[in-house]
């Protein structure tokens, strides 16, 4: 069974956008795709708002 993508999270949790991405060692993200942190977590998100990638415990 192929497995789903995540849901974006909850409109009241906190996503920050991280512009400089490469300064955590995150690849560049695709067109459209962006990195966010939510709380400790670096998370890969597309343009839709379904979360692709999840880091955790990237940020302390």
């Amino acid at each position: 069974m192929a497995r789903r993508p995540a849901v974006r999270p909850p409109l009241c949790a906190e996503l920050s956008p991280i512009n400089e991405y490469r300064t955590y060692r995150l690849r560049a993200p695709q067109r459209g795709f962006y990195w966010a942190r939510s709380g400790r977590d670096a998370i890969l998100v597309r343009p839709n708002g379904t979360i692709v990638e999840v880091r955790p415990g990237l940020f302390r």
